[in-house]
């Protein structure tokens, strides 16, 4: 069965995991259950008409942006695979596309005969899944970086053909947002990369156990979209990659890695970057003004050297526009 082949899929895609599998019809004023509830009014009208629009979205991504043969050419680390990465990361975009709030929210959907034929699969056995949870978290353990990247960047190159970033953030100029996130912390489950600081915990202090990153993300008035994201390396492996170090990557160093990475595959596509008060000194304001890009950064202390510049270059000038 073809990606496009999505057959009679209606509102039971986009239902919990007890609703029906069988396909339905609904009146156009009526919009199927959700997930969660409270944030159906947050949704795009077309969502909540899946029937007439659906199909409509998906030949459009598959004839403008051929996103069918882009997700089937990414690979993960899995030994011997039985169930193929490309219909993991299908069932991935549409649990991102359909807001589920989880992995065990797509594991649920994966029972349903509408959602199985959304994904190019022949039918499971009646209260069947086609993979569970952890194979999806299996298959983003060891997603490899370098074909999503590449896979984002087509995406983009073409929205931009498209004209689709034309208006810009603000003067017509794309702001590309640099911040730190921090998506897992733990005292006890932790792998080789993970990074370890100390935290008092009840007056003693224990090990904790995270990832941390620096994401790159495309301002937009209606939108955001990441770019890329770059991991802060821990001291051992900062070693094996040549590097004389005693500590763990700061951010700062992996937020310097990340904007070459951006030039390099962007280019002037990025007019500026948005930096918060963790970035105003020699280190980043050099390497942004030796790329030629522009910059909005926070500006909080004033014994940071920008910062003192400022100050002196506005003394004695009176406001040029005031805030009612």
């Amino acid at each position: 069965m073809s990606f496009l082949d999505t057959g009679p899929v209606v509102g039971p895609v986009l239902s919990g995991a007890g609703s029906c599998g069988e396909a339905i019809s609904l009146p156009p004023e009526q919009a199927p259950p959700l997930l969660v509830p409270s944030a159906q009014a947050a949704l795009p009208r077309w969502l909540t008409r899946p029937k007439d629009k659906l199909p409509q979205f998906l030949k459009y991504a598959w004839k403008v942006y051929n996103l069918p043969q882009g997700l089937g050419s990414l690979r993960d680390g899995r030994r011997r695979p039985q169930i193929p990465t490309a219909v993991v990361v299908r069932g991935l975009f549409f649990t991102a596309h359909f807001r589920l709030p989880s992995l065990n929210a797509l594991e649920g959907e994966l029972k349903q005969g509408s959602f199985q034929r959304l994904l190019g699969r022949s039918l499971v056995p009646p209260g069947q899944k086609l993979f569970s949870a952890d194979t999806a978290a299996r298959v983003l353990d060891t997603l490899d970086d370098d074909p999503l990247r590449k896979l984002l960047y087509g995406i983009l190159k073409q929205a931009e053909r498209n004209k689709v970033f034309r208006e810009g953030w603000h003067g017509a100029r794309r702001a590309v947002a640099l911040d730190g996130w921090e998506p897992f912390c733990s005292y006890k489950r932790h792998c080789e990369h993970c990074l370890v600081r100390k935290v008092k915990v009840g007056g003693r202090e224990e090990e904790q156990y995270y990832h941390r990153f620096v994401v790159a993300l495309l301002l937009g008035a209606d939108t955001e979209v990441v770019l890329d994201l770059e991991p802060l390396r821990t001291r051992d492996l900062r070693r094996q990659q040549g590097e004389a170090a005693d500590t763990h990557d700061g951010e700062q160093t992996a937020a310097l890695r990340l904007i070459d990475r951006l030039q390099e595959t962007y280019g002037r596509f990025i007019d500026l970057f948005v930096l918060d008060a963790l970035y105003p000194n020699g280190t980043v304001m050099t390497r942004i003004t030796k790329l030629e890009y522009g910059a909005v950064i926070t500006l909080k202390k004033e014994s940071d050297e920008p910062l003192k510049d400022a100050l002196t270059l506005m003394k004695d000038q009176p406001p040029l526009h005031i805030l009612g």
